[in-house]
């Protein structure tokens, strides 16, 4: 099982007021699919990181190339949680990053500069959670 971040005290104080403020049904969710856990997506055998969670028992995920060959980093929106499962980081014979594709370069760039904001900034990360939960 591999937790593709780490929260400081603070930041896991703030993430638990901020989970105690949520329905019930986005709180079950976090229990069964913390999002700090690196998952496997059982349909397409890619590894995800969970985005947001959903009220109507889905979640976003992040399809990211730092863990598998992609031709971009993308969001993925209304995936069912039971078919993910928990996984390993990449091992060192596993290919992975972005797969050519110059059509998309300024895109990728672009998107791949903003998945890094939101994952070197826990905080961050989890205030699109909340912002995202509360237009749905």
């Amino acid at each position: 099982m591999a937790r593709h971040i780490e929260l400081t005290p603070e930041q896991t104080r703030e993430w638990n007021e901020w989970l105690a403020g949520r329905p019930e049904c986005i709180r079950q969710l976090v229990a069964k699919y913390p999002p700090e856990l690196l998952y496997r997506d059982k349909s397409t055998g890619k590894r995800v990181c969970i985005y947001s969670y959903n009220e109507d028992g889905t979640v976003s995920v992040i399809v990211s190339s730092e863990y598998n060959l992609v031709p971009m980093t993308r969001i993925v929106f209304e995936v069912d949680p039971a078919g993910l499962e928990e996984c390993d980081f990449p091992g060192p014979d596993e290919k992975v990053g972005l797969e050519g594709n110059p059509l998309m370069d300024a895109f990728r760039n672009i998107l791949e500069e903003t998945i890094q904001e939101v994952r070197s900034d826990p905080v961050l990360k989890h205030q699109r959670m909340v912002n995202n939960v509360s237009r749905n």
